[in-house]
């Protein structure tokens, strides 16, 4: 009994971490570094914030300024994201005078979901899940998911988030051409994109880039290649590693994130949601 008190109160906690935000009147509020002697860089009205487990000290003296991460960044701010906030700046949602939940509109424009039997002309059964394993949680729910909401709404999430273990292999789902390999991608984690027979490209994000002989660039990836290992990103608020799975038509051209791009997803025009090819995938495990 005792054991199932204390689940529901760390659940609970952490809930309610998550619940924080960064209170402020004005736009932004100054990062500072360890020393508080430099700005590093600026919070947003509204961002997210996860306090670090110091109990408000610094270097062992109580302090008015806490450790924190904010969790709403993605790729393009992945070096701003840990710094030094004055406490009083940090409130939850609902004590927080001013703010209001945003509503979520997905406009009409944003990617089509095409057919699960087909990915353009290839048949559904073409490709191999990237895992010799089922992911350990369900990659079509939560923050998992692709088109989750991101930074309250502003972004949406552009992969599905395959949770496995600490450098559990990754494998090439087709023979292909390997486009970019292992080149940084998020929070100290790498990516290596592979354009597969038919043109469509995968993208296999959040892998280590030390343990493994880089591939060659051009058509030398086969079926079933181990192509790399996942490592977890540099953040405490994130658990477990994870394979960050997106999938392109091939249709478009240009670098794949784009971060001024009008689109919510911040991608290239011819992403498409992964969920349904690698529901179909994963059945075959």
């Amino acid at each position: 009994m005792k054991y199932i008190i204390l689940l529901s109160f760390i659940c609970l906690s952490y809930a309610q971490a998550e619940d924080n935000i960064l209170c402020i009147e004005k736009s932004t509020a100054p990062i500072f570094n360890k020393d508080l002697n430099q700005v590093i860089f600026f919070g947003r009205q509204y961002e997210t914030v996860v306090e670090f487990q110091d109990f408000g000290q610094k270097d062992g003296t109580k302090s008015n300024y806490v450790r924190v991460e904010l969790t709403d960044r993605e790729e393009d701010e992945a070096d701003n994201n840990v710094g030094w906030l004055d406490k009083s700046l940090i409130q939850s949602k609902s004590k927080c005078v001013g703010y209001k939940e945003p509503i979520v509109k997905i406009q009409a424009t944003t990617p089509v979901i095409p057919d699960s039997q087909t990915i353009y002309g290839l048949p559904g059964n073409c490709c191999l899940f990237p895992m010799k394993k089922h992911p350990t949680v369900s990659f079509i729910e939560g923050m998992r998911r692709f088109g989750a909401s991101r930074s309250r709404g502003a972004r949406l999430h552009a992969a599905a988030d395959l949770y496995q273990s600490q450098y559990q292999p990754v494998y090439a789902i087709a023979a292909g051409k390997v486009l970019r390999d292992r080149v940084s991608f998020y929070l100290g984690t790498n990516v290596t994109e592979i354009q597969h027979t038919g043109g469509f490209i995968a993208r296999y994000g959040e892998i280590a880039s030390d343990n493994l002989k880089p591939l060659k660039l051009g058509p030398t990836v086969k079926a079933g290649q181990l192509i790399g290992y996942i490592k977890k990103v540099n953040a405490e608020s994130v658990k477990s590693p994870m394979l960050h799975f997106e999938l392109y038509t091939g249709k478009a051209s240009g670098p794949l994130t784009v971060v001024k791009s009008g689109n919510k997803f911040q991608r290239r025009s011819d992403l498409i949601n992964p969920t349904k090819y690698l529901t179909l995938w994963e059945k075959n495990l």
